[in-house]
């Protein structure tokens, strides 16, 4: 049998990788890998900026650290499935992604303490 590289890989899905990075890496080959394991490793890095920041930039912990569960469930998921090719299942991973890039801004800071004082009665 004289198969090419693409009747292999898809012969009626028994050939196919049996997990997300390993079917990345066999779609686009280990030229462009390397650009998707950044975009898996820059949020994983952005996590331990904002855990080592914490205290100093008054960030939402709480709030931190559900984010990271969340991603560290899809990068489990993505590592035993095939999950990131299908619509349903990759827009989690990448909100995710998303949510830890984009943590840590003013909108996501502790709020102030604020006084509250008993209002006066109307006249």
């Amino acid at each position: 049998i004289n198969l090419s590289y693409f009747d292999v890989r898809d012969l009626g899905g028994n050939a196919q990788p049996h997990n997300s990075y390993l079917n990345i890496l066999t779609r686009f080959g280990v030229v462009i890998f390397p650009l998707f394991l950044y975009a898996v490793w820059k949020p994983f890095e952005r996590f331990l900026v904002l855990l080592r920041q914490r205290k100093s930039r008054n960030i939402n912990f709480n709030g931190l650290l559900l984010i990271a569960g969340l991603l560290v469930l899809m990068y489990v998921f993505a590592f035993f499935n095939v999950v990131l090719e299908s619509p349903h299942h990759s827009f989690p991973f990448w909100l995710a992604v998303g949510l830890i890039l984009n943590y840590g801004r003013k909108r996501n800071s502790m709020p102030e303490k604020i006084r509250l004082s008993k209002a006066e009665e109307p006249t």
